[in-house]
């Protein structure tokens, strides 16, 4: 078994963006990395199990100092600043969108349960897991940063939602939450001083660790139609299954 060695941490400053990221170094590959504010309000997986010695931390909160846990040894605390009050970014961290965000959150769970109703009564199968429904986002963005956000949402990638510097004592507001936006709405509001627009998102939680290269689905309907003409076939043919492999059929 490998011995851990002392990850360290440091801020990579790019002229072209407005937040540092954040680099974590020195990681033992396969043992879990954690990251928590100083203060103990949040913690977060940043790998569950890293292939690499090295990686960009894209759920480090702003504003806050955070400390890095490997295998039981904590890296020095770091502080990633950024002179704004919210912001959307990509994973990487290259593109960030400066925003104004309300303060609310909508935190809704739905568990993974399936109601079968037999001989008048009701018997539940539960799953593993709970899912967080989709939640609507209001976003305030200045003229300058709209073909950022635009970028980004035509990206199709998950993104980083950050609620920075939040003066309300104990906020429930995550500091840093990745997402999907599955759907987006937007309106000039009255700051014509700034060109701002107001974006309404449907914003859907997700958890990097499940996030896999490319994102790519193993069978489309497309595959279905073409192997299965009709909903008839579909039904009738037992023996394929759709797998992250491909199609396995016996």
């Amino acid at each position: 078994m490998g011995v851990t060695r002392m990850v360290t941490v440091k801020r990579v400053h790019d002229a072209a963006t407005l937040v540092d990221r954040i680099m974590l170094n020195g990681i033992t590959p396969g043992q879990p990395v954690t990251g928590r504010t100083v203060d103990g309000a949040w913690e977060w997986t940043v790998a569950s199990s890293p292939v690499g010695v090295s990686l960009i931390d894209p759920l480090a909160p702003i504003g806050t100092d955070i400390v890095y846990t490997q295998g039981g040894q904590d890296a020095a605390p770091i502080r990633r600043d950024a002179a704004m009050y919210g912001a959307v970014t990509s994973l990487d961290g290259r593109t960030v969108v400066p925003a104004i965000l309300p303060h609310k959150w909508e935190d809704d769970e739905t568990p993974d349960v399936t109601v079968h109703q037999v001989g008048g009564r009701a018997w539940p199968v539960y799953g593993q897991a709970t899912t967080r429904a989709e939640t609507s986002l209001d976003l305030r963005i200045e003229g300058v940063h709209v073909r950022a956000m635009r970028r980004l949402i035509r990206a199709q990638q998950p993104v980083v939602v950050h609620h920075v510097a939040c003066p309300v004592p104990e906020c429930v507001v995550p500091p840093a939450r990745a997402g999907i936006i599955r759907a987006v709405s937007s309106t000039v509001t009255a700051r014509k001083d700034l060109g701002e627009m107001t974006y309404t998102a449907t914003f859907q939680t997700v958890d990097l660790t499940d996030i896999r290269p490319g994102g790519v689905p193993a069978a489309t309907w497309w595959d279905v139609e073409q192997r299965f003409p009709t909903v008839w076939d579909l039904q009738s043919e037992t023996a394929w299954t759709l797998a992250e492999g491909g199609w396995n059929a016996d």
